[in-house]
């Protein structure tokens, strides 16, 4: 039984390689082979779930680049051929179109920069959520060109999901905050109390109507499935030109 035991503590902390051995036909032997079975495929569901929230990634990503860098490469291109066709007969405005396209093509650089840094997140494994958090935020201001805060209490370690949860959910805010807010400072607070964890997002930017966007477009819909798939909510707090915070809050077990 404390074979079984030590087995059933380590699956729940997501450990796989420890398995019983009983081998023996009476009940506990039985017990144990029902146990080694729920664990293959508790392994088979997780691995299920890792490929759908990648190829849930690969899609977003490909939304984001259909959207915004591919629509922009087009505008820059239609601004070159403006340019070109202008060439000897009005200089002037041929170079106002290079200018625009100029703009078009720094653009396209930092979404790009910005999509580099999601394909590559941080270790959360060895640094844990905070420092992760810290570090992505640092790169992302270097292609947002917006300042960045954070403040963290009572830091402890959650669960990888829950951890790698938290760190999508603030990548997709702070790609909707460098795209569409137009703020100038971002401030992220990240607070750990004994059963839950809390995370807000707050920028200066012109806000938005949460009643008139149904709180699912910029992302927000899938913040939210994020935090629900946990027993979380997200709540959005926007006004027009009064900035935006989205409030995270996730119940979290004692021991993680």
């Amino acid at each position: 039984l404390s074979a079984l035991t030590r087995a059933a503590d380590s699956w729940s902390e997501g450990n796989f390689s420890l398995q019983p051995q009983d081998q023996s036909t009476d009940e506990i032997g039985y017990l144990g082979m029902r146990m080694r079975h729920m664990a293959e495929r508790i392994q088979n569901l997780m691995q299920s779930q890792h490929e759908l929230a990648l190829l849930e990634e690969r899609n977003r990503l490909a939304r984001e680049l259909h959207d915004t860098v591919k629509q922009q490469v087009f505008a820059t291109l239609m601004q070159v051929r403006a340019a070109k066709n202008l060439l000897g007969i009005d200089l002037a405005e041929a170079k106002q179109h290079l200018e625009e396209a100029e703009v078009l093509m720094k653009t396209s650089q930092q979404e790009l920069g910005l999509m580099i840094s999601e394909l590559r997140p941080a270790a959360l494994e060895g640094q844990g959520l905070a420092k992760a958090l810290s570090d992505y935020m640092d790169a992302w201001s270097q292609h947002s060109h917006i300042p960045p805060t954070i403040q963290v209490k009572n830091e402890r370690r959650l669960s990888l999901p829950v951890e790698q949860a938290l760190y999508r959910i603030t990548q997709e805010a702070l790609a909707n905050i460098a795209r569409h807010s137009r703020a100038s400072e971002v401030q992220l607070s990240l607070e750990f109390k004994s059963d839950s964890v809390f995370l807000e997002i707050t920028d200066n930017g012109i806000g938005f109507e949460p009643q008139l966007n149904g709180n699912a477009g910029f992302g927000l819909q899938t913040m939210r499935e994020r935090a629900e798939a946990f027993g979380g909510q997200v709540k959005i707090d926007s006004a027009k030109d009064r900035g935006t915070t989205i409030h995270i809050s996730i119940p979290v077990r004692r021991k993680e």
